[in-house]
């Protein structure tokens, strides 16, 4: 990553809001520190007392692994201070954990991936945060997650922002014939939808629905399987999809084909 300059950081335009790192996170890690600190100190001062060099050595080796413990979290804590997002206009500008500051525009990102972390996962309930990966036409990426204060806010920052950008292409894209993927699991083109080495026309497609964790379930006319599910994290692009399928739904019921599109009754998590 390079420093971004003072112009290369005007570029983006107005800076409409920043993120820090997750207060909870480095709160944790600056009590569990002196903990450890501690901890391997009363084991060193015991081991020293022992008569028996078996425990001698156990504890005394305890103490100095809990003292490699407490550097290895300390350099997490300075690094994870550093981490930071700024949000502009036209772009962001990240900082990783060694300070190093990195700028990344709108028009520049060809795929977001996002997975949703739940205090309750087995029941999915509780949204505290959102893991993104962004990915960039240079073929680099940045990766956020709980490690940023209010990440869920920023997860959806960034999909509302490539959202604007991409739409546009993917519907260009379309019209013009091409095929437009959505990640590796699937891809929408004028013929239907494809998914590896299999096809659906629209015309077989009984219903596209998205469920309340955000993964597609896609139901083919005739079967009592569906012809696909996919999980939200392996879909590329989630907001640009659901408004594809949209503008694609109106585009069929135009031409009076007989496939249908429907979203799902549950609401996406916000």
């Amino acid at each position: 990553m390079t420093q971004p300059s003072p112009s290369e950081a005007h570029q983006l335009g107005s800076l409409k809001t920043s993120y820090e790192a997750n207060r909870e996170n480095t709160t944790i890690l600056r009590y569990s520190i002196p903990l450890s600190v501690l901890v391997g100190l009363a084991l060193l001062v015991f081991g020293f007392r022992q008569d028996y060099v078996r425990d001698l050595f156990v504890l005394v080796g305890g103490g100095l692994l809990l003292f490699l413990v407490a550097a290895g979290l300390y350099s997490v804590y300075r690094g994870q201070l550093r981490i930071g997002f700024e949000v502009y206009d036209d772009g962001l500008i990240f900082t990783n954990r060694r300070g190093q500051r990195c700028v990344r525009r709108w028009d520049d990102v060809t795929e977001v991936y996002e997975s949703i972390i739940y205090r309750n996962p087995r029941y999915r309930t509780g949204i505290i945060g959102r893991k993104c990966t962004v990915y960039q036409t240079d073929g680099q990426r940045i990766k956020l997650g709980v490690a940023i204060q209010n990440s869920s806010s920023l997860g959806l920052t960034i999909q509302a922002e490539v959202r604007k950008r991409l739409l546009p292409r993917a519907i260009e894209t379309y019209e013009a014939g091409g095929r437009v993927a959505f990640g590796p699991e699937l891809a929408l083109g004028q013929q239907g939808l494809t998914s590896g080495q299999k096809m659906l026309p629209w015309d077989a497609v009984a219903d596209i629905k998205f469920g309340r964790w955000r993964s597609v379930r896609i139901s083919q006319r005739g079967k009592r399987r569906p012809w696909k599910s996919i999980m939200h994290s392996r879909i590329a692009n989630y907001l640009v999809l659901r408004e594809m399928l949209e503008v694609i739904n109106l585009k069929l019921q135009g031409e009076q084909l007989a496939g249908s599109i429907r979203k799902s009754v549950h609401r996406c998590p916000q």
